[in-house]
C-alpha cells in the first residue's frame, strides 16, 4: 500500500484491519506535512465460526449488535464477514446528538456502531433495556465494565478479559468463544422446557387424583383410593416425571421461543391444556371404577382397573409429551387426543383382563 498522510490509509481500512501509520513530522502531531516512514496493518482475524453462529442467532430471531471504538470501515467491514447488517451504522458522533429516546429508537433498527466510547456503550445498553430487550453483552476491557454491569447478563472473557471486566460481569466465558454462549442459550432453553413439561405431567396427574377421589364418594360408590394406593401412585409418578430430563438440546441448534421477560412459567393455554387433559383423565379414570364394580360391587376389581387406567392414560400422553413433534399444532393434538384411545381401551379390556 502507497500514499501519504490519511487519505492513503483509509481505503484499505474497508477490508478490515486496523493501520498504523509511522512518519517524520517538521509538526508535533501533524503527519500530513511528513514523510511517510511505515504503514503497518494489524488485523484481527474473525473466527471461522463466527458468521455461523451468528446466522443460527438470526434465525431464532436474537439479534447481534456490533459495538466498537475502531473506525468506520474497519467496523462495517467486519461486520460483513460475520452476516450483520451493515446497511445502518450509528457512529459515536451521532449518538453525541441524540437523546435516550431517539437512541431507543435508533437501535430498533441499527446493528453496528463505531467509534463509539465507553460512556455511549452505556447509553446504547440503557436503550436496548428501554425497548424491552433482554440485553447479554460480551466485554473484556475496563472500560466494558460499566456495560456489562448494566446488562441483564454481562459476559466477560476469561482469556485476555481483565479483572476489572470479569468482576463486573455476571459470567465469564473461560475459552473466549462466542459459540460456547449459544451452546449455554440451547441448554438453558432446553431445561426450561424440560421443568414445564415435568411440572405439566405432576398437574395434570394429580388433578385427575384429586377429582376422581373426591367425585367417587360424593357419587356413592366406596373409596376409590386407600392409602397404599397413593403412595404407590406417588412411586409411580415422581420417577415417570423426571424421564423429561433425559432430553438434550438438539444438535440443530436453538429451540424457538416466543416468551418475554415477564412472561408466567405457563401461559394460559399451557394451564388449558393442564385441566383439560386433567379432566379428560379423572373422566377416564371414574368411568373405569364405575363400569368394573358392576352389579357385584367387586370393589378391589374396580380399583384395580381404574388405578391401571390412571397410569395408562397418564403416561401416553406424557409420551406425547416427550415425542419430537415437528409443529406445535401436532403436538397440541397428541397431548389432547392421545388420552381417548387409552380410555376407550381400558374399558373394553377392564373384563378380559381382571
Amino acid at each position: 500500500v502507497t500514499g501519504h498522510g490519511h487519505g492513503g490509509a483509509h481505503a484499505p481500512a474497508a477490508h478490515g484491519p486496523r493501520w498504523l501509520v509511522i512518519s517524520i513530522a517538521t509538526v508535533l502531531g501533524l503527519a500530513r506535512d511528513g514523510e511517510l516512514l511505515a504503514l503497518f496493518a494489524l488485523r484481527d482475524t474473525l473466527k471461522p465460526h463466527a458468521a455461523k453462529v451468528i446466522a443460527e442467532l438470526r434465525r431464532q430471531h436474537q439479534k447481534v449488535f456490533l459495538v466498537s471504538g475502531d473506525h468506520t470501515p474497519t467496523v462495517v467491514s467486519i461486520a460483513q464477514q460475520a452476516g450483520l447488517d451493515a446497511s445502518e451504522v450509528l457512529t459515536g458522533e451521532t449518538i453525541e446528538h441524540l437523546d435516550d429516546s431517539e437512541l431507543a429508537r435508533r437501535a430498533k433498527t441499527a446493528s453496528v456502531f463505531a467509534r463509539i466510547m465507553p460512556e455511549q456503550k452505556l447509553r446504547i445498553v440503557n436503550a436496548l433495556k428501554a425497548n424491552g430487550e433482554i440485553v447479554a453483552m460480551t466485554g473484556d476491557g475496563v472500560n466494558d465494565a460499566p456495560s456489562l454491569k448494566s446488562a441483564h447478563i454481562g459476559i466477560a472473557m476469561g482469556k485476555r478479559g481483565t479483572d476489572v471486566a470479569r468482576e463486573a460481569a455476571d459470567m465469564v466465558l473461560l475459552d473466549d468463544n462466542f459459540r460456547t454462549i449459544v451452546g449455554a442459550v440451547a441448554e438453558g432453553r432446553q431445561l426450561f422446557r424440560n421443568l414445564q413439561l415435568s411440572f405439566a405431567y405432576l398437574l395434570m396427574v394429580h388433578t385427575a387424583l384429586v377429582l376422581s377421589a373426591a367425585i367417587v364418594p360424593l357419587s356413592g360408590y366406596p373409596l376409590l383410593y386407600l392409602p397404599i394406593h397413593i403412595v404407590w401412585l406417588e412411586l409411580l409418578i415422581h420417577p415417570t416425571a423426571l424421564l423429561v430430563f433425559q432430553d438434550r438440546p438438539p444438535p440443530t441448534g436453538l429451540a424457538r421461543v416466543t416468551r418475554g421477560r415477564d412472561s408466567a412459567f405457563y401461559g394460559a393455554w399451557g394451564w388449558a391444556v393442564i385441566l383439560l387433559v386433567g379432566a379428560l383423565v379423572t373422566v377416564a379414570t371414574v368411568q373405569s371404577y364405575e363400569h368394573a364394580l358392576g352389579i357385584a360391587r367387586e370393589v378391589e376389581h374396580a380399583r384395580a382397573i381404574a388405578l391401571s387406567v390412571l397410569i395408562v392414560v397418564a403416561g401416553r400422553w406424557h409420551r406425547a409429551r416427550l415425542s419430537r413433534a415437528k409443529t406445535v399444532g401436532r403436538q397440541v393434538a397428541e397431548r389432547r387426543f392421545a388420552v381417548l384411545p387409552a380410555a376407550l381401551s381400558a374399558r373394553r379390556s377392564s373384563r378380559s383382563v381382571w
